[in-house]
C-alpha cells in the first residue's frame, strides 16, 4: 500500500513533495498543512531583533500521478507575519519523472523534477520567507530506498537534492535527508534533517532594509520528528516539530510546529 507522505519541507517554506514514490495512477493527492514558526535571534544581523519573530503558513496542495511515472502538483500558501499581515505568499508548479521504482524490483526509487514559483513581493520583506525573488525555478533529485514489512512497506530512506535560481540574486541549494518507520498501517514515525544554502555575496542581513535573502550568503540546517496517524478510509492527519540546530546569516533558534491532513482521492 502506497500512502502519501506528509508535507513537511513546509517548515522551512518549500511544501512541494520530495520523496521519489509517487501515488497510485491518476490518483489525486490533496493537503492542507498549518505551520506556526517563531524565532527571536537573526544570525549576523544589523540591528538585532528586539522581539520574537512570528509567522503562521497555511498551505493547500493537490498533486496527481497521471501516468504512473509522472507526478503533477500545485501549491498555494498564505501567511501572516508581523511585517506583511495576512496575505498570499507563493504559487508553485512541479512536475517530476519516476526513473526508478523499488516498488517495482529497481534497486532504487529515484525521481527528478522541475518547480516553477511565483512568490508576492510582500513576502520579500518577510525574514521567515525564504524564497528569494518574485519569480523562482528550482531542478530537483531524490534517491530513496524502502523495506517492507509483511504486505506494506515497513521502512523508508531517501535523501534530496535541489538546486534553484531566481530571477534576481544568487543561486541555492538544498539537501534534505528523510527516515520513515511505519507499524501496522496506521502509525507512522519520521526523523530528518532540512538544509538550505544561499550563495549571495553580503553575509551581514539589515533588518531595517531588508528585501529578501537572494544576496546573502546564508546557510541554515534543521532537525524534525513526527508522528502521523492513517484513518480506515479518509487519509492522515500529522503533527511535526522542527528546531533549528545551525543558522549563519539567516534565523537561528527557530521553532516550527506543524499540522497537515492529506487526503489521497480519485476522481474516475
Amino acid at each position: 500500500m502506497r500512502i502519501l507522505l506528509a508535507l513537511l519541507p513546509l517548515a522551512s517554506g518549500f511544501a512541494l513533495q520530495e520523496q521519489p514514490w509517487f501515488s497510485l495512477p491518476f490518483e489525486c493527492e490533496g493537503s492542507l498543512s498549518y505551520a506556526y514558526t517563531f524565532f527571536d535571534h537573526v544570525q549576523d544581523a544589523k540591528p538585532q531583533l528586539h522581539s520574537t519573530y512570528k509567522e503562521q503558513l497555511f498551505a493547500l496542495n493537490l498533486g496527481v500521478t497521471a501516468p504512473e511515472t509522472i507526478n503533477w502538483e500545485l501549491e498555494w500558501a498564505v501567511a501572516k507575519t508581523p511585517r506583511h499581515g495576512v496575505g498570499y505568499r507563493t504559487f508553485a508548479f512541479q512536475a517530476r519523472y519516476l526513473w526508478l521504482d523499488d516498488c517495482q524490483g529497481d534497486a532504487v526509487s529515484w525521481a527528478t523534477g522541475l518547480t516553477l514559483r511565483n512568490v508576492s513581493a510582500g513576502s520579500l520583506h518577510d525574514l521567515s520567507n525564504p524564497f528569494p525573488a518574485r519569480g523562482c525555478f528550482e531542478l530537483t533529485n531524490a534517491i530513496g530506498k524502502e523495506w517492507i514489512h509483511g504486505c506494506n512497506w515497513g521502512q523508508r530512506f531517501f535523501g534530496f537534492l535541489g538546486v534553484g535560481q531566481g530571477t534576481q540574486g544568487s543561486p541555492w541549494l538544498r539537501t534534505d535527508f528523510f527516515y520513515y518507520a511505519a507499524y501496522q498501517e496506521r502509525h507512522e514515525l519520521r526523523a530528518y534533517c532540512l538544509s538550505y544554502f544561499g550563495f549571495g555575496s553580503h553575509h551581514i542581513v539589515h533588518l531595517e532594509h531588508f528585501n529578501g535573502w537572494s544576496k546573502i550568503a546564508h546557510r541554515s540546517i534543521d532537525g524534525g520528528i513526527g508522528y502521523r496517524f492513517c484513518f480506515p478510509c479518509w487519509g492522515s492527519l500529522s503533527v511535526d516539530y522542527i528546531r533549528r540546530l545551525y543558522a549563519r546569516s539567516y534565523p537561528s533558534r527557530s521553532n516550527c510546529f506543524l499540522l497537515s491532513y492529506e487526503l489521497p482521492f480519485s476522481v474516475f
